[in-house]
């Protein structure tokens, strides 16, 4: 039989206390040690030793505590503004911020530090990482896009000003998809008008996005809708207005099926043109063309 089968229920006793207890050590040890560290930290926060903060930002920030290390460098950056010390320190403040999210704060400390540090060894990164901080601040496709349009700007920025980066590849890879963004909030908006039964506005905002993104895969359904869009408005005209609402309509039509003769949409776009023909001569309309 295993010997420990023959062990006295005190002996298991005593056993198991002795485990306990060094565990308990241990975990004693460990705990020491967190508030050895932790009274390290809040005796430099407190003091005014400025080097031996510097250093315990530095050794903070190296083991990704950020957000120990900001207080400090808030700190640090008052005591060393306008000195060659506080170049470092504004770079590591501003990085700080980013790295705890705070991608607007960052922003305007990696534009302060490029405009102040222009010959500074983090200048090219500073500028870089400007745009990405306003990049992580846009949001989706469905909301308000100027922060979007502030990221391109500031990568387009960035890529004039250091055109043989390693970066430009990915700030050009960037700049697309906030440009994909901003195109889908135009067309998405010029889409509401319609849903909204706003025909009049529909039919101008249609059309400027399909001006101003010719190449949307969606091309062909923005027509459609633009041409649909002009029918409805017609629809819903006073009699004095509608004639010259049904040619403005016919003409999406003629110009929607030129384009797009086996469209998904044809079936329906000529039972609307049968609907138009009622109310205008297209012979009329044919010697307006000439």
């Amino acid at each position: 039989m295993p010997q420990y089968q023959n062990l006295s229920p005190a002996h298991g006793l005593l056993k198991y206390l002795c485990t306990l207890a060094k565990l308990t050590t241990t975990l004693l040890f460990f705990s020491l040690i967190f508030l050895s560290a932790c009274s390290e930290y809040q005796k430099v926060l407190r003091e005014d030793d400025i080097p031996d903060k510097f250093a315990m930002a530095e050794k903070l920030y190296g083991k990704a505590e950020y957000q120990k290390a900001l207080p400090l460098l808030e700190e640090l950056q008052t005591y060393y503004r306008g000195t060659a010390q506080g170049e470092k320190v504004s770079y590591l403040y501003a990085n700080t911020l980013f790295q705890l999210k705070n991608y607007g704060t960052a922003a305007l400390y990696y534009k302060l530090f490029a405009e102040t540090y222009p010959s500074s060894i983090y200048t090219e990164e500073a500028y870089y990482d400007y745009a990405l901080s306003l990049y992580n601040q846009s949001p989706a496709s469905n909301l308000d896009q100027t922060s979007s349009a502030r990221a391109i700007s500031a990568f387009q920025l960035f890529i004039a000003r250091y055109p043989m980066s390693d970066k430009i590849e990915g700030a050009n890879l960037k700049i697309d998809e906030l440009r994909g963004k901003i195109e889908e909030k135009v067309i998405a908006n010029a889409l509401l008008f319609y849903q909204l039964a706003d025909y009049r506005a529909a039919v101008t905002a249609l059309s400027a996005a399909i001006r101003q993104y010719p190449s949307n895969y969606r091309r062909e359904e923005l027509e459609f809708l633009t041409f649909k869009s002009s029918f409805l408005l017609a629809e819903n005209s006073v009699s004095t207005k509608q004639k010259e609402r049904y040619t403005a309509a016919y003409r999406y039509y003629s110009d929607f099926i030129d384009r797009y003769p086996a469209s998904q949409y044809l079936n329906e776009a000529k039972r609307i043109s049968n609907i138009i023909l009622t109310h205008i001569n297209p012979k009329e309309f044919e010697n307006e063309q000439l």
